[in-house]
C-alpha cells in the first residue's frame, strides 16, 4: 500500500484510451456495423467454409467480384468467376446473392434485368435472364474470328510490334478453343465467306440456320438455293451504299440478325444486342448524336434514307423504334410539303424512288418482270412542240423576281396559297391528286408591264416532263433567228414552270401566224413573242431499249391509308355556331359604293314575324316608365331628346315605313356625380316578349375578335413616338342590311303630346349581342383589303385596337406621322372618322384639327426625359370621397375599383385580396361589422392607398422595332400566396438604362394547407406562364434573344432538371407544364 501511487489510476486509463485510438486507425471503416454472428457461430477461427474443419489453413487475400458490362465475350469468364467465388458459401441468401449479382453488373447488363424486382425470390431470374441475353457462343466466336483477320498489317518488323501481334493470336486462338468448336475451320471459313455478302442474304441465311456454329458447307448449300430462286424471280436494283462500293474493298464488320455488327476494325467491341433507353447513339453511325443529325444518314440519297428507315423499323416521323408512324405523338410535320413524314425522307417533286430494297422484306414485296427488245435501226420520227414562254411573273409584293415561275417556286416568291379541296381531273377523267393549293400571280412579257394577265394557278408537284424531250439541233433555232421568240431557248430541253389555261389564251394570242417549212413548228404571234407549235423531225438513236415493268405494294402505304380511313373526317367550318356566323358575315355582307359596309344580323335560325309578337306591348310599357323618369328630371330629359335628335339627324335611325317584328327598349344610365352633362343611352336586345325569347336569345353573339389589353398596352411600350385615337361613333358607321331592319325598331317621342312613333335603327346597335363582334369583322374587312400597301396600318387594325380605341406608334417622328396619314385615309374610305388624338409629340397633334384633339384629362402625361420626351403611365388622381365601409360588401366593393391589368401595383392589389380572403375565412356575412384585427388592417390600406399617385413606371421600353432584349423572370412565394414578375432587357442600350419592369402576376395561396416547395412550384409555373404570354406579346417587335428564370428554392430547381416521369403526379405535370411552355428558358 506503500508503493501505491495516486496517479497510476489515469495512467493507465491514458494507456487505454490510446490503444482504442490506434485499434480505430487500423481497423477498416464499416467493420464495426458488419454482424459476423453467423459465421463465428459456424466456423472457427482457422476455418475456411470449403475446407475440413479439422484442417487449418493459412489466410488468403480476398477475391473481389468482377464486374459485367454486357460484352458477350466477357460473360463466361463473369460467370465462372461470380459462381465460384459464392459456392464457397453454401449458407448465403439469395437475396444477399441478388444484391451481390446486381452489384456487378453495369452498363446494358444493368438495363437487361432493370424491370426485375431486387428479392431473393428473383435471384433465379435474373440469373436465367442474363444467361438467354448473354451467353451467344456463336457471336464470341464471330468476333475472334474477325479479330484475326482484321489484324493490323506490321510495316517493319520490332520487338513490341510483334509482341502485341503474338499475345493477340495466342488469345484469340485460346478463346476459340475454349469455346470447343466442333469444325473450327468450317466455321472459319464460313466467317470469311459471310462477310461478303450482302445484309439481306446474311438476314436471311441467320433465319434460316438453327446451328450455334454454322460450317461453310451449309452456306454454300443456302447461297445455291438462293441463286436458284433468283434466278426464277429476277434480281434487285443496285445502288445502295453498301452495294456501290467495291467488292474487293475490305470488309469494316460482320452484320448479324437485327442489324448488328460484330466485327470491325482493330480496337472494335461488338455491340450488344441489348436495348436500352439512351437515345444519344445513332442507329446509323454509332457516334453519339441522333440520327436526324447524322452526316453519314445524310449523305445518302432519299430512296436510300427512306430504304434503311424501313428496314430498321423506325419511325418515318421521328425515327423512333419504339412505334410506327401512324401512332407518333409528335407534332412535327415535313416543313417542305407539310406532309406526315421527317423532312429528310421527302422525296422532292418530280422525283421517283430509283433504287428498290434488295429483296424481299416485310415492308415491300415488289414483284418485277422486264423485256428487251434489240435497237431498231435510226429512223425519222416526229415529235410535236409544244408552245413555251419566258413570262415575268409578279410576286405579292409587287416587285420582279425572277423570269420564271414552277409551281413549287409560289413559296419562293411568296405567294399565298389558299386552300381548294374540289376534286380537279384531267384527260380521260383521271384525277388530279396531291393538289397543294391555289395561288394568284400577275403574269407579263419580259420587256414590257403590260399587258399584265391575272393568273389563278393550281399549285401541284409537277406539271410535264421537259420540253421538247430530247434537246433538238442548233440549225433548227437558226431557221427563226428573225422573229422575237417568246421563249429564245424552245431548242434546250428545259422544265416546265408554269401552264396557262385556256380562259387566258385569248387574252395572249392575236391570231399571226408564220410557216417556215412542213417539217418544222409554226410561228404563232402573242403578247409575249412568237411561240412556236407544231411537229419537229428528230432521229432517234440509242442502244437497247428495255421496258421494265414493276408493282411494288408497300405495306407502309397500306397502314396508312387503313389508319386515314379509321380517322373521322374534319368537320366544316360551318359546323360550329362560330364558323355559322363567319359564314353568315360573308355570304351577305356587302360594301356600298360609298365605302361604307352594311351587315347582316346573324340569326341562328330563320326569324318569322311572329317570333316576336308581344315585343311591342313590352316596349311600351318601359317607354312609358321612361317617359316618367325623364318628366321628373327636366336635365336628363334635355340630354336624352337631344341624343335622340342627334341619332335621328345623322340618319341613324329612321321613322318605320313597315311593321316591325322586335321593338328593342331603351332606357337612360345618368351619373350626375361623375358627369353632369353626360349620358348614355342603353338599348336592351335582351329584353324577352313575354313568356318568348329575346333578340339576342336568336342571334349568334359571334367569335371573340378582341385583343386583350395587356397584350395592347404591352406592344404600346416598345415605341418611342405613340399616339392614342378614338373611332368616332364605330358602331353607328357600320349599317345594317335593311331585310334585318325590321328586327331593330324602336318607340319615341320627344314629348307625351306628341305621338308615339316607331323608328327603325339603321346601324350596328350597342346593347345587340353580336355588335362587338360586328364591328371588329368590319376593321378586319378594311386591314385585309385595303391595307394591301400598309402593313403598319393593318397592325395596328388588327392588333393595336382595343373596342374603338387605336393605340400605336413609331420609332420616329417621320413614321409614327406616316402611320397616321395612312391610318386617316384608310379608315375614310369606310366612312370611319378619328377623333380625340392625344400623343406625346406635337408633330401628330398639329396634323390633326384642334377639334379631333383630347384637351384635358389626357391618357398619359408628357415628362422630358434622358435625350427626349418620354411618356409614362399615371394612377389615376380622382381621391376617395367616401369614408371606408368596414363590412365585407364594403371591402369587395373598393378592390372591384382596383384596374391594374399589368400587374404594375401587385404588391398593393395582393394585400387587398388577402384581406378580402380572411373575410370569407371567418365567414362573415356581407353586411357584419369586421373583426378588429382586420378592420386595423384595413383601414391602414384604405390610408396607404394614396401613396400610390407617386409611382411612376416609365412607359417606353428604350427600344425599337426588332432591337435585341432578353426576358428576365423572378418568382417567389410564401404561406400567403406567390408571384411571378418580368423584366425586359434591352441588349443595344447603356446598362443602367436599360433594364424595365413589364407587368407581375399574384395569386393566394389555396386555403387548403400547402407546403413551401410545391407553392415555389406553382410560383415557378406562374412565371412560365407569364413569361410564355409575353413572349408571344413581343416576338413580333423585339428581337428576343434569351430568356432566363429566376427560383430562391432549390428543391424545385432540381425538379427541373430531373426527368419529370420520376417525381409524383403533382409535381411531375407542373413541370412538364414549365417545360413545354419554355423549352428553352434557364433556370
Amino acid at each position: 500500500m506503500d508503493e501505491y501511487d495516486v496517479g497510476l489510476s489515469a495512467e493507465v486509463r491514458g494507456l487505454i484510451t490510446a490503444s482504442k485510438a490506434m485499434a480505430d486507425q487500423v481497423t477498416p471503416k464499416g467493420a464495426a456495423v458488419i454482424d459476423m454472428s453467423y459465421i463465428q457461430n459456424k466456423l472457427s477461427v482457422n476455418q475456411t467454409p470449403a475446407d475440413d474443419p479439422g484442417k487449418s489453413y493459412s489466410r488468403l487475400p480476398d477475391i473481389p467480384l468482377s464486374t459485367f458490362d454486357g460484352e458477350f465475350r466477357d460473360w463466361t469468364t463473369f460467370r465462372d468467376g461470380f459462381t465460384s467465388l459464392l459456392d464457397k458459401w453454401p449458407n448465403l441468401s439469395d437475396t444477399d446473392k441478388m444484391y451481390h449479382l446486381v452489384g456487378c453488373l453495369k452498363g446494358s447488363a444493368a438495363e437487361a434485368v432493370r424491370g426485375i424486382p431486387l428479392s431473393g425470390d428473383n435471384y433465379g431470374l435474373v440469373w436465367a435472364t442474363l444467361t438467354d441475353r448473354f451467353n451467344r457462343p456463336q457471336l464470341v466466336a464471330t468476333s475472334l474470328v474477325d479479330n484475326l483477320l482484321n489484324a493490323t498489317t506490321m510495316s517493319h518488323e520490332s520487338f513490341q510490334d510483334l509482341n502485341q501481334f503474338l499475345s493477340m493470336i495466342n488469345r484469340n486462338i485460346a478463346l476459340l478453343d475454349s469455346l470447343k468448336i466442333k469444325d473450327l475451320g468450317s466455321f472459319m471459313l464460313f466467317s470469311i465467306a459471310f462477310r461478303c455478302l450482302p445484309i439481306v442474304t446474311r438476314r436471311l441465311f441467320e433465319a434460316s440456320s438453327s446451328t450455334d456454329y454454322p460450317t461453310v458447307h451449309q452456306l454454300i448449300d443456302f447461297i445455291r438455293s438462293r441463286v436458284a430462286i433468283l434466278e426464277v424471280a429476277g434480281e434487285s436494283h443496285k445502288g445502295t451504299p453498301s452495294a456501290t462500293s467495291s467488292k474487293f474493298a475490305k470488309p469494316t464488320g460482320q452484320f448479324r440478325t437485327g442489324g448488328e455488327k460484330v466485327g470491325k476494325t482493330q480496337g472494335y467491341r461488338p455491340t450488344s444486342l441489348v436495348t436500352t433507353k439512351s437515345g444519344s447513339v445513332c442507329l446509323c453511325c454509332s457516334e453519339p448524336h441522333n440520327l436526324a443529325s447524322c452526316s453519314k444518314f445524310k449523305s445518302w440519297p432519299v430512296d436510300e434514307r427512306s430504304r434503311w428507315t424501313r428496314e430498321h423499323k423506325l419511325c418515318y416521323v421521328c425515327f423512333s423504334a419504339d412505334h410506327w408512324a401512324p401512332k407518333c405523338r409528335s407534332k412535327i410535320n415535313c416543313n417542305k410539303c407539310s406532309r406526315r413524314h421527317h423532312y429528310l425522307l421527302h422525296v422532292p417533286a418530280g422525283e421517283r424512288y430509283d433504287n428498290e430494297p434488295d429483296s424481299p422484306s416485310p415492308a415491300s414485296a415488289p414483284a418485277s418482270c422486264c423485256a428487251s427488245v434489240q435497237q431498231p435501226p435510226p429512223q425519222q420520227s416526229l415529235a410535236v412542240m409544244l408552245g413555251t414562254a419566258l413570262v415575268h411573273v409578279r410576286d405579292r409584293s409587287g416587285t420582279w423576281q425572277v423570269s420564271a415561275i414552277t409551281a413549287a417556286g409560289a413559296d419562293k416568291l411568296g405567294l399565298k396559297r389558299s386552300r381548294w379541296t374540289a376534286p380537279i381531273s384531267g384527260l380521260s377523267g383521271v384525277a388530279v391528286m396531291n393538289v397543294q393549293g391555289r395561288v394568284e400571280c400577275i403574269v407579263h412579257p419580259r420587256f414590257s408591264s403590260e399587258p399584265a394577265l391575272a393568273i389563278h394557278a393550281w399549285v401541284l408537284p409537277t406539271i410535264t416532263n421537259a420540253l421538247p424531250t430530247n434537246t433538238l439541233a442548233a440549225d433548227i433555232k437558226d431557221r427563226y433567228s428573225d422573229l422575237a421568240l417568246a421563249d429564245p431557248s424552245f431548242h434546250v430541253s428545259s422544265p416546265i414552270d408554269l401552264l396557262l389555261g385556256g380562259d387566258a389564251f385569248a387574252s395572249i394570242m392575236d391570231g399571226r401566224k408564220i410557216s417556215v417549212d412542213d417539217a418544222l413548228p409554226s410561228a404563232f404571234s402573242s403578247v409575249f413573242g412568237w411561240i412556236l407549235i407544231g411537229p419537229v423531225s428528230v432521229v432517234e438513236a440509242g442502244p437497247r431499249q428495255s421496258l421494265p415493268v414493276s408493282l411494288t405494294v408497300s405495306i407502309e402505304g397500306l397502314m396508312e391509308k387503313f389508319w386515314h380511313v379509321e380517322e373521322p373526317e374534319v368537320a366544316p367550318a360551318t359546323f360550329t355556331d362560330n364558323g355559322q356566323y363567319e359564314q353568315i358575315f360573308v355570304d351577305e355582307t356587302i360594301r356600298l359604293s360609298t365605302g361604307r359596309f352594311s351587315v347582316p344580323l346573324p340569326f341562328h335560325a330563320s326569324a318569322s314575324d311572329e317570333l316576336f309578337v308581344a315585343s311591342r306591348d313590352v316596349a311600351v310599357r318601359r317607354f312609358e316608365s321612361l317617359e316618367r323618369k325623364l318628366s321628373a328630371d327636366p336635365l336628363l330629359k334635355s340630354l336624352y331628346t337631344q341624343f335622340m335628335s342627334e341619332y335621328i339627324s345623322l340618319h341613324h335611325m329612321s321613322v318605320a315605313t313597315s311593321p316591325g317584328c322586335y321593338f328593342i327598349p331603351h332606357h337612360a344610365v345618368y351619373r350626375p356625380e361623375v358627369d353632369i352633362n353626360k349620358i348614355r343611352v342603353v338599348f336592351d336586345a335582351s329584353a324577352k316578349c313575354g313568356r318568348g325569347p329575346s333578340l339576342n336569345d336568336c342571334l349568334f353573339p359571334g367569335p371573340k375578335l378582341q385583343q386583350d389589353i395587356v397584350d395592347v398596352l404591352t406592344r404600346f411600350r416598345v415605341h418611342k413616338y405613340v399616339f392614342t385615337t378614338d373611332i368616332c361613333k364605330m358602331y353607328r358607321q357600320i349599317l345594317i342590311l335593311p331585310k334585318y331592319r325590321k328586327f331593330q325598331h324602336i318607340l319615341w317621342r320627344a314629348s307625351p303630346h306628341d305621338k308615339l312613333l316607331e323608328y327603325e335603327l339603321n346601324t350596328v346597335t350597342y346593347g345587340v349581342n353580336c355588335a362587338p363582334y360586328l364591328a371588329l369583322r368590319v376593321l378586319q374587312s378594311i386591314a385585309s383589303d385595303d391595307c394591301i400597301e400598309s402593313e403598319w396600318v393593318r397592325n395596328a387594325l388588327t392588333r393595336q385596337t382595343y373596342v374603338d380605341d387605336i393605340c400605336d406608334g413609331a420609332d420616329t417622328i417621320t413614321d409614327v406621322l406616316k402611320l397616321q396619314s395612312d391610318l386617316i385615309c384608310v379608315l375614310n374610305k369606310s366612312g370611319l372618322e378619328l377623333k380625340k388624338w392625344s400623343s406625346n409629340t406635337t408633330s401628330v397633334l398639329d396634323a390633326v384639327p384642334a377639334a379631333n384633339r383630347v384637351h384635358a384629362p389626357t391618357p398619359f402625361e408628357t415628362v422630358n426625359g434622358q435625350g427626349g420626351q418620354g411618356v409614362r403611365f399615371r394612377m389615376a388622381s380622382r381621391r376617395l370621397e367616401k369614408a371606408p365601409v368596414y363590412t365585407k360588401r364594403g371591402i369587395l366593393s373598393l378592390v372591384a375599383r382596383i384596374f391594374d391589368p399589368l400587374g404594375l401595383f401587385g404588391p398593393a392589389v395582393f394585400l387587398a385580396k388577402f384581406i378580402m380572403q380572411r373575410t370569407w375565412l371567418h365567414g362573415l356575412s356581407w353586411d357584419d361589422p369586421l373583426p378588429l384585427d382586420i378592420k386595423d388592417e384595413w383601414a391602414a390600406f384604405v390610408a396607404d392607398l394614396p401613396s400610390l399617385l407617386s409611382i411612376r413606371v416609365p412607359r417606353h421600353f428604350n427600344s425599337r422595332r426588332n432591337a435585341p432584349c432578353y426576358l428576365l423572370g423572378f418568382c417567389d412565394a410564401s404561406q400567403r400566396g406567390y408571384a411571378a414578375v418580368v423584366y425586359v432587357r434591352i441588349g443595344d442600350v447603356l446598362v443602367g438604362n436599360s433594364v424595365f419592369l413589364v407587368g407581375t402576376k399574384t395569386k393566394l395561396a389555396s386555403t387548403k394547407s400547402m407546403t413551401i416547395p410545391r407553392l415555389e412550384l406553382n410560383a415557378a409555373l406562374l412565371l412560365a406562364r407569364w413569361l410564355n404570354r409575353i413572349r408571344g406579346i413581343l416576338a413580333a417587335q423585339l428581337n428576343i434573344v434569351d430568356i432566363r428564370a429566376w427560383s430562391d428554392s432549390t428543391i424545385v430547381l432540381s425538379w427541373l432538371k430531373v426527368p419529370h416521369e420520376s417525381v409524383k403526379v403533382y409535381v411531375s405535370n407542373r413541370v412538364n407544364q414549365i417545360r413545354t411552355l419554355l423549352p428553352d428558358c434557364r433556370w
